[in-house]
């Protein structure tokens, strides 16, 4: 056969033929979620929420994230031009605080956003608002076609090419990773079968609701502690006893009553709750929860009986660790203002 009809032939008919054998099968986006975007099992500004209501959730979080980053990172290099060049880099896009901020939310949210402003060059990055992010839209292969926005009603739409997305723990390819608020944050649903032969699902709150519903129920049983009166007004009509009811509710609680209603008789009820009850956990656990928010041993030091040495340098290390990096910080902004007075730039009002 002709040489030049085989290379015809192949062009023409086995070429988009393999091509066709090669080419992707398996989807990865559902078809139903193509043309709407994919969206967060939960949503950014949800778990945002959390970190910030609950003092344990948010030191565990920055306690792992500033043992990822440590103390920052050291360049080195023989060419005194290029180590530079590089601080300059670092110092102008502040990597120390960047490198923490990512490293805090790819651990609790399993995602973080940095926006590359010229999309072939990493001069300037924009950290991205996480409780932002609306949408991944993917086609049904998996490819990425944009991100989404919403900010006030308004959606604004970002280029795969000009992002970069931190994805922590994607299960199940999804376009979102799972950080360890997400088992936190995760309704638990079962089915029970009734005596009638219904089948009826169930809800569990997430652990964290049910922290919060439990230190709520602990603040109540602490509130309903305080001495509480019942008054009896025997004989009396329901008008007096509604104007007497409403100068009780108004009474501070360090004022007394006085009661001068004619041939009625007063009869007071004390309603307390059993002495024997125990409290000490529910104080030592809110005054627990103000000293973790706080983020620092020096009361535990002076107030706490058997805080072992041990115990005390561990939390002088984290304390040190956390002092480090705000230290960190402010650096880099003086740097950062360094250098652009350098480049005769305008400084920013």
């Amino acid at each position: 056969m002709n040489l030049g009809l085989k290379e015809v032939l192949a062009e023409k008919l086995i070429l988009p033929i393999t091509k066709k054998l090669r080419e992707e099968k398996g989807l990865i986006a559902p078809l139903s979620t193509v043309a709407w975007g994919e969206s967060p099992a939960i949503s950014f500004s949800t778990l945002l929420n959390n970190y910030l209501s609950d003092t344990e959730v948010a030191m565990g979080i920055d306690f792992l994230a500033e043992a990822v980053v440590g103390s920052g990172f050291y360049i080195n290099s023989d060419d005194d031009k290029a180590k530079k060049i590089v601080e300059e880099f670092c110092a102008e896009v502040n990597l120390d605080n960047l490198n923490l901020m990512i490293a805090k939310e790819v651990i609790a949210f399993g995602n973080s956003f940095i926006e590359k402003i010229e999309p072939d060059d990493l001069i300037n990055l924009k950290h991205i608002p996480i409780s932002t992010i609306w949408k991944v839209k993917r086609d049904e292969y998996g490819k990425v076609e944009r991100y989404e926005q919403l900010i006030n009603g308004k959606i604004v739409e970002l280029e795969p090419d000009r992002i970069i997305h931190f994805r922590f723990n994607a299960m199940n390819n999804s376009p979102f990773g799972y950080g360890l608020l997400h088992q936190l944050s995760t309704k638990k649903k079962y089915v029970v079968r009734l005596s009638d032969g219904n089948i009826k699902e169930r809800t569990i709150p997430s652990l964290l609701e049910l922290k919060w519903i439990m230190e709520d129920d602990m603040r109540k049983i602490l509130h309903r502690y305080v001495p509480r009166h019942v008054y009896e007004f025997e004989n009396a009509s329901e008008d007096f006893i509604t104007n007497q009811a409403n100068v009780i509710k108004s009474l501070e609680p360090e004022q007394d009553f006085v009661f001068g209603g004619k041939g009625i008789k007063l009869n007071i009820h004390e309603v307390s709750i059993d002495p024997r009850a125990r409290f000490e956990g529910f104080i030592e656990h809110f005054d627990n929860q103000r000293l973790i928010g706080l983020q620092t041993p020096i009361f535990k030091l002076f107030t706490t009986p058997g805080f072992t040495e041990a115990s005390a340098k561990e939390a002088t290390r984290m304390a040190e660790r956390k002092a480090h990096a705000h230290k960190a910080y402010q650096w880099h902004s003086l740097y950062s203002w360094n250098s652009v007075k350098r480049r005769n730039y305008k400084k920013p009002e």
